[in-house]
């Protein structure tokens, strides 16, 4: 018997020393997506969150729940290159509920700006153009259309910046998850050096 325990000692210790090494190396992986994550809702906030404030702060603030045609272009431009940067340059990998939330973002953004368009198309807009012209019944429903957009802005806005935050919930979940797994190997990794 004593002789079995001592043969099967360094049999435990090489399996020991597989498990340390394992945890090490899941630890690096969870550390970097941790990083990942981390910088994801970092430029999250600065491509998209800021811009959404950006227009925020002009309807509420600015403009008393309306916005003019200049600022909706403006805002319009922000807007569009953050939608591009989300589509195009957002490079992080995320998770199913993630990525589902994030293309519920790209479609609310594209309902925003295409309400911010439509306020500040009509300012420089002509009723007949080089290839174009209009009725008077489609110059009238075009100029309505951006007088009706304008209330419509700030509905859109408060929905794009829920979707934003679904985002970032999704990612911070799965930020809480990554440091729950981090604490558990940590904690298995103390237990091993006792």
């Amino acid at each position: 018997m004593v002789a079995a325990y001592f043969a099967a000692r360094p049999v435990y210790r090489q399996l020991d020393m597989m498990r340390l090494q394992s945890d090490a190396v899941m630890r690096g992986m969870l550390l970097d997506r941790e990083r990942d994550l981390r910088q994801a809702l970092e430029a999250l906030d600065k491509n998209v969150g800021e811009p959404l404030a950006g227009l925020g702060h002009a309807v509420y603030w600015e403009e008393g729940d309306e916005i003019d045609e200049e600022r909706a272009f403006y805002h319009d431009q922000a807007l569009s290159t953050a939608r591009t940067w989300l589509g195009t340059k957002y490079r992080w990998r995320d998770s199913a509920e993630v990525e589902t939330a994030r293309a519920g973002l790209e479609k609310g953004l594209d309902a925003l700006i295409d309400t911010l368009d439509d306020v500040h198309r009509p300012a420089h807009t002509e009723k007949e153009g080089e290839d174009y012209a209009m009725t008077d019944e489609e110059w009238t429903a075009f100029l309505k259309r951006g007088e009706d957009a304008k209330g419509e802005v700030l509905g859109k806005l408060s929905n794009a910046r829920q979707l934003l935050s679904a985002v970032s919930s999704g990612i911070g979940a799965e930020l809480n998850a990554v440091g729950r797994q981090l604490t558990a190997i940590d904690r298995s990794l103390a237990r091993m050096k006792q």
